[in-house]
This record gives C-alpha cells, sequence and structure tokens, in this order.
C-alpha cells in the first residue's frame, strides 16, 4: 500500500490532522493503528490517494518468478528443422505480419504502461475513455502506429531493415519461378517481338 504523501485534506479539518499521522501507513493495519477509519480508508481509495497498484504488481512478479523457477522442463520443441533446411520456431505469434508483430509489441508495452501508473491516474483516464477499458485503448493506439515501408529497392536496401526486404524480393521471385510465370529469354529475342515493358516492385 502507499500512501500520498503531500495531504490532500481540507486545511484545519479532523481528517487532515488524521492523514497527516496515518500517510506514512504501508498496510491497512497501519492506517488503523495509526488512528485512521475504515471512512478514511473507503475515502482515500476512491479518491486515489491510497494505492495498492504497486504492491499487487510487486506480489504478482514475485509469484510469476516463483512459478518460473518451480517450472518443469517443457516437452515441447522450441523450434524445428523444417523441409527446406531452415530453422523454424514455435512461435505462437508467427502468424503475424512484421507490421502487426510491431504493433503488438507497442500495445503490450503500453499496456505495462498503463498498469505501472498510479490508481488515480488510471481511474482519470477510464472515466475519460468512458465504456473503453484500457486495455482496448492501448490496442486501439497501437494500431495508429504507422510503418513507414520504402518506395523503392533503393529505399528498401537502405533501410535498417534491409537484410528482410531482401530476404522477401528473393522469395517472391522464387515463388514466380516455381509456378513458372515467366521465362528468361535474351534482351534482344525480346526486342524483336515489340517494346519492354519495365516493371517496379511494390512494397
Amino acid at each position: 500500500m502507499e500512501m500520498q504523501q503531500k495531504n490532500p485534506k481540507r486545511q484545519r479539518s479532523d481528517s487532515r490532522t488524521r492523514y497527516e499521522k496515518y500517510k506514512a501507513a504501508r498496510c491497512l493495519r497501519d492506517v488503523k493503528r495509526l488512528g485512521g477509519s475504515w471512512a478514511d480508508i473507503v475515502w482515500d481509495f476512491e479518491r486515489g490517494y491510497s494505492d495498492f497498484g504497486m504492491t499487487a504488481a510487486r506480489a504478482n512478479f514475485a509469484d510469476l518468478l516463483e512459478r518460473r523457477l518451480d517450472r518443469g522442463i517443457s516437452i515441447s520443441s522450441a523450434a524445428m528443422v523444417g523441409d527446406d533446411g531452415y530453422v523454424v520456431a514455435s512461435n505462437p505469434l508467427g502468424h503475424l505480419s512484421y507490421e502487426e508483430s510491431v504493433r503488438m509489441d507497442y500495445a503490450i508495452m503500453a499496456c505495462e504502461h498503463l498498469d505501472s501508473q498510479s490508481y488515480r491516474t488510471r481511474r482519470l483516464l477510464q472515466r475519460a475513455l468512458g465504456n473503453q477499458s484500457l486495455e482496448e485503448f492501448a490496442h486501439c493506439c497501437a494500431s495508429r502506429i504507422m510503418i513507414p515501408e520504402p518506395l523503392n529497392v533503393k529505399e528498401a536496401m537502405a533501410s535498417e531493415h534491409a537484410a528482410e526486404w531482401r530476404e522477401a524480393i528473393q522469395e517472391e521471385i522464387n515463388t514466380l519461378a516455381k509456378f513458372q510465370c515467366f521465362e528468361k529469354v535474351p534482351r534482344s529475342e525480346a526486342l524483336k517481338h515489340g517494346k519492354l515493358v519495365k516493371s517496379k516492385w511494390v512494397f
């Protein structure tokens, strides 16, 4: 339990005097022992003066850590080798595109950030959102993130994801060749049949 240290109660009131005594409390028992009443506890919690969120988060983390240490050895493989000889990871989010996986990462980070906020902050935000939950709000914000895509091959090869773009280009060429969508002919031979039509990579 964490109490707001700046006294929010009205000047020269009994509740302000009591709050000064119990604001150092770390649990409900401390509040009672230091002169606070159940009415004070409820009033402070409803207005965000006290927060149980961080304590709960620490308890959840401790529980997760304990479960992780006590877990058995998994019998499911982390990865396997496919028919083409490449390693394939057993990733539950593997069906997502690059853009979707980036947005999912941002949504998870947004949810974690919201969870780290005080009860009062979360309550104010929830009031502003109306019927939408904080988790829905996080995913909604993440879905608006625009992933810049290159306009041409030069931009693709100059980007930080050049290796992925190169791999995607090669995969596309391999697919077209596999289904015999074209056949290679000398340029001089092709020109005998008319003008050459230019092509462009669209990312």
